[in-house]
């Protein structure tokens, strides 16, 4: 069994992910076609790794394996995660509440977005908590807009996207009120 499929297994023995009010299949399980509300198990599991080593640089294919699960043990190792007053189910919360909303449940379900979630909302799920569902879709569109300006034939997009989103959710409360062009400066700085 190999590392990574091992901090898969403790993750998912770690977090009671039966105990969460969201419609979570298995790999095995029916596809997200028949099941258009349902989030991936698995997709769980990777948020869950990306919230405890604080990265999104979870899966890496340019790392050899066996180096890439040292290296996301050694960052869940370092990230102080005793001491952090935002747990894992805070972060479940956020999903179920903006998971009301089509479009964000539609938005959150995609892997790269949920990974970048789950680190960015470890340091703002306070200001998160406060905001109105409705709010949180407008600044994810105004987000969205921003994004779609990338040239996607210039950047690793998915890395790109998991580190954006967390900067964006990290830094919501400054982020959310600029407009389109002020975001996508912000951003680009980021690439």
């Amino acid at each position: 069994m190999s590392a990574r499929h091992q901090i898969d297994v403790l993750a998912d023995a770690f977090f009671d992910f039966d105990g969460i009010d969201l419609k979570l299949v298995a790999e095995k399980g029916k596809g997200r076609v028949r099941a258009p509300e349902s989030f991936k198990k698995a997709d769980f599991v990777k948020g869950y790794v990306a919230y405890l080593s604080g990265s999104v640089n979870i899966d890496n294919q340019k790392i050899i394996e066996e180096k890439m699960d040292e290296l996301i043990a050694s960052k869940i190792i370092d990230s102080d995660i005793p001491t952090s007053n935002v747990e894992f189910m805070d972060v479940v919360d956020l999903v179920n509440k903006f998971g009301k909303s089509d479009y964000l449940r539609d938005w959150i379900r995609v892997q790269n977005n949920f990974v970048g979630f789950c680190v960015g909302a470890k340091t703002s799920a306070s200001v998160l908590k406060s905001i109105k569902t409705e709010k949180v879709v407008h600044s994810i569109e105004n987000f969205e807009q921003a994004f779609s300006s990338i040239n996607v034939s210039k950047v690793n997009l998915g890395k790109v996207r998991r580190e954006l989103v967390a900067y964006y959710i990290q830094n919501y409360s400054s982020l959310s009120k600029l407009d389109e062009f002020e975001l996508l400066d912000k951003i680009s700085d980021r690439i």
